[in-house]
């Protein structure tokens, strides 16, 4: 999830993991680097992978 604190909105980023499990982002590391924020997710199938999002176009990738 990602809040913009200029307008108070809330959206979520991506569903990396679908259904009821959770992929716990953020529990092992996240850092924000220029436009882009890279933090730890699980997919449910390959295990923890990092993943990144560029915050300016809401592109998320692994």
């Amino acid at each position: 999830w990602a809040h913009d604190i200029s307008n108070s909105s809330t959206w979520q980023v991506a569903d990396i993991r679908s259904g009821a499990g959770g992929s716990n982002p953020g529990a092992l590391m996240e850092i924000l680097v220029g436009d882009t924020l890279y933090f730890s997710a699980y997919d449910g199938s390959s295990g923890i992978e990092l993943w990144a999002m560029m915050i300016e176009h809401s592109i998320t990738y692994d």
